[in-house]
């Protein structure tokens, strides 16, 4: 479902995106879309930071779980 919203932007920007036919529309939510995901993948790793770390040093320490039964 799509919703209207008022946004703000410099005149002579929305004249050169209607000369090159820029949906701003879709251009806005893309964006958008886009920086959620990095706010999210950036919570993420912080919240995970520790874990991560703990990981990262079991397998530096003991391999990973099939070093034993892998064959290459």
């Amino acid at each position: 479902m799509k919703t209207r919203t008022n946004v703000s932007i410099d005149k002579n920007l929305l004249d050169s995106a209607r000369t090159y036919n820029i949906v701003i529309s879709a251009l806005l939510e893309e964006a958008i879309k886009q920086e959620i995901k990095k706010i999210e993948k950036d919570l993420w790793l912080k919240e995970n930071s520790t874990n991560l770390k703990n990981y990262n040093e079991r397998v530096i320490h003991s391999g990973v779980f099939s070093d034993d039964i892998r064959s290459f």
